[in-house]
Formats: C-alpha cells, structure tokens, sequence
C-alpha cells in the first residue's frame, strides 16, 4: 500500500468509506462526518480502528515488533516531594 499525500476536496469525503487524521495531539483520530454527511457509515472503520491499536501499542511499548521506533527517555523510578 502506498501513501499519496495531495489536496483533497471535501466532496471525496462524501464518497469515502473511512478517513482520519493524525498528528501529535491528535494521534489517530476518525472523521466521521464533513458537512452533515456521515463519512462511510458514520463510525470508526476497521483500517482506522487498526491503526489505532497499533499506535497505542508503538506509544506503550507492549508490541515489541516497533521497539525500534521508540527511543528511551530517563525517568526516574522514584519521584519524592
């Protein structure tokens, strides 16, 4: 699968079956709507839900397939007041 970055007018909402956005704060986020119309059947689709989990996985460091995409950060094992 190739990933095509483009403009994209809104009207391709309209026919899609599942879009999302995704950024730092947003992490992966469903559109399930665009002007009052519902985005495939108005609910997360499985490609989104999939990279969901697979996000949350990478972030928490439970799925060791991605361990190389994070890098460790010193943190204290004991924080006292």
């Amino acid at each position: 699968m190739q990933v095509e970055e483009r403009l994209v007018d809104r009207t391709e909402f309209y026919v899609a079956d599942e879009a999302f956005i995704c950024g730092t704060a947003a992490e992966i986020t469903p559109i399930i709507s665009v002007d009052k119309y519902p985005v495939g059947d108005g609910e997360i689709g499985p490609i989104t839900r999939k990279l969901e989990e697979v996000f949350g996985a990478v972030l928490r460091g439970t799925e060791s397939q991605y361990d190389a995409w994070r890098t460790p950060v010193g943190v204290r094992s004991k924080v006292t007041a």
